[in-house]
């Protein structure tokens, strides 16, 4: 009997080692090639169907190239494939691998990332598409909620508390103009798509079309949002802080020209102190200027960029980009 628990403790102790070294491999070859990282992770599950390991390093890959698409179908189909990967990640993992690798925030944030998707698509009238995703969406929650108990984001609405994505680096500046490759997370993802979405369903009522998601006028308003709060500013040009003093480097279409064709560019909004995505756009709606560009018939893609920055004037930043 003594022999037969030591057998037993021993392949609990192989099993964990084993685990350690391929989640370290995994790991490292993540942060050095992407590409192979998810080869050699498709590798594993083949090879080795009981790890979740290879699906969660799957699952990030994917949802990073869901990110940076350059159109909706083919963010369509890279979230697709991670939200496979996902719940292959649920079925498998134990809730000790799921709390160390932080399998809820990542649920959680994903959960946002594919409603932006499911918006982009139906804003492009692929409502096919959409559905199969929301689909797709639904069981992912199912797994999560019979595994850990996820927030179910198709039923409750997702709450503003400081989460990892509201960034690490907020004490960071940007300086000068941007060079069009700066990535600024969201701080609430799931707000910035509520205020499109009510933008436009007063488009509609209107008889104008839709404003698009559009990633990279996305990038480009959060870029802003982040620096006015950085920087402790609020203006559409683009200031530095130099020794407390507010030095000018760049005009705003400048500035949007970075991350998007600045020939096609319309307008900017911006706003400041708004904890919710209906006070900025009643905010918006009551101006004049901004209501023009909310409903400017000529545009036909937007992004929108919400930046919370704690010990800033305001701490909430938001910014509307549009364009032709």
């Amino acid at each position: 009997m003594r022999n037969l628990i030591t057998a037993f403790a021993l392949v609990l102790i192989t099993q964990s080692v084993f685990g350690n070294l391929l989640l370290n491999r995994l790991d490292r070859l993540y942060e050095k090639d992407q590409s192979k990282c998810l080869k050699r992770s498709k590798w594993y599950m083949k090879q080795l169907e009981h790890r979740a390991e290879p699906y969660f390093y799957a699952f990030r890959i994917q949802t990073e190239r869901a990110r940076n698409s350059n159109n909706a179908i083919s963010a369509f189909y890279r979230t697709r494939a991670a939200l496979n990967y996902a719940n292959g990640f649920n079925q498998r993992a134990d809730d000790k691998l799921k709390n160390e690798l932080g399998w809820n925030s990542f649920s959680e944030i994903f959960a946002k990332d594919v409603r932006s998707v499911i918006l982009m698509l139906e804003s492009e009238n692929e409502e096919e598409f959409a559905d199969l995703l929301s689909k797709r969406l639904d069981k992912f929650h199912d797994h999560s909620d019979n595994n850990n108990g996820v927030l179910n984001v198709a039923e409750k609405r997702i709450e503003s508390v400081d989460r990892a994505e509201e960034f690490a680096f907020v004490n960071q500046l940007m300086f000068n103009m941007p060079t069009g490759a700066e990535i600024i997370p969201s701080s609430n993802l799931s707000r910035e798509v509520e205020l499109l979405e009510i933008i436009n369903k007063y488009r509609e009522e209107k008889g104008l079309d839709p404003l698009i998601w559009n990633e990279e006028l996305t990038n480009a308003a959060r870029y802003h949002a982040f620096d006015l709060g950085s920087q402790d500013y609020f203006d559409h040009d683009t200031y530095d802080r130099v020794e407390g003093n507010l030095v000018r480097v760049g005009s705003t279409f400048q500035r949007i020209g970075k991350f998007y064709d600045e020939s096609k560019l319309n307008a900017e909004n911006i706003a400041a102190g708004n904890l919710t995505s209906k006070a900025t756009f009643d905010q918006w709606y009551n101006s004049v200027g901004h209501f023009a560009t909310m409903f400017d018939a000529e545009s036909t893609k937007a992004g929108i960029g919400y930046v919370r920055v704690t010990g800033s004037t305001y701490e909430h930043y938001w910014v509307l980009c549009t364009a032709d």
